[in-house]
């Protein structure tokens, strides 16, 4: 039994910018990017320079138990490209799955409410058994056989225009996935009172690369603040410039609460 899948068997040895080479010296562009992780290219001088700068000054603190700068520095940055105009807190976590467990963890205290609403297909996460896991709308490969999953999430339909699983064209459908939410899924399945958050991808990555319509997310967005409930932007795939601005939320012209 296998822990994890290996989709290509390959064996890679080392890597250049956004090459890498496999040990026979084969060739390949790294269209993966790490699963997002590697933006700024494989063996880049200045990021070593700073590594090798910082292990020589310090490891590891726990910042619960001390302050230190690098740290501190660093949120100070985040904040400041941040989406939108309103004043930023920082967490820094080791994953997006944590991230995610955490934004969850956040809306859910800071609203007092239970449900959190996401779309199917998306993918928030598989490291643990908490939110990230139960937020992804992907039953295989990742819940498949782990039943039962965090309980409080619900799934909507994500607004894929190309694939409508209303059956509708847009713009002439007239935004009938965020009316299904609105006048179906609010009544039917749970009321919005009870809901602390949506969480978004902008851009869908493991959905297939599909970008939601900007009035459907500006819509959504004056939908959750009539209703008090937060908006969390899942910018682990999108995010850092991917598409073409710092965040993918900057394109549709609306602020994240998370």
């Amino acid at each position: 039994m296998k822990g994890v899948t290996l989709y290509h068997p390959i064996t890679i040895d080392r890597g250049r910018n956004a090459l890498l080479y496999d040990v026979n010296g084969k060739e390949y562009v790294d269209f993966t990017c790490g699963i997002g992780v590697t933006t700024l290219g494989h063996a880049n001088p200045e990021l070593i320079e700073a590594v090798e700068a910082q292990l020589r000054k310090l490891w590891h603190v726990c910042f619960m138990v001390m302050n230190y700068a690098p740290y501190v520095e660093l949120a100070e940055k985040l904040a400041k490209i941040a989406p939108g105009t309103s004043e930023k807190q920082v967490l820094l976590q080791n994953s997006g799955s944590e991230a995610i467990e955490n934004a969850v963890k956040v809306a859910r205290q800071v609203t007092g409410r239970y449900y959190v609403v996401t779309y199917e297909n998306s993918f928030h996460g598989r490291g643990t058994y908490g939110y990230a896991l139960a937020t992804t709308g992907k039953y295989k490969p990742y819940k498949a056989g782990l039943e039962p999953m965090v309980p409080g999430v619900e799934f909507i339909p994500y607004p894929y225009c190309y694939r409508c699983p209303f059956k509708h064209e847009y713009p002439q459908c007239g935004l009938a996935c965020l009316d299904y939410v609105r006048k179906w899924f609010v009544h039917a399945r749970v009321p919005p009172e009870r809901i602390s958050a949506f969480l978004m991808e902008m851009v869908q990555g493991e959905g297939g690369f599909v970008v939601a319509p900007t009035d459907y997310v500006k819509e959504l967005k004056k939908f959750l603040d009539e209703n008090g409930i937060l908006l969390i932007d899942d910018e682990v795939q999108s995010g850092w410039a991917r598409t073409g601005r710092m965040w993918a939320i900057e394109h549709y012209g609306v602020e994240p609460d998370i």
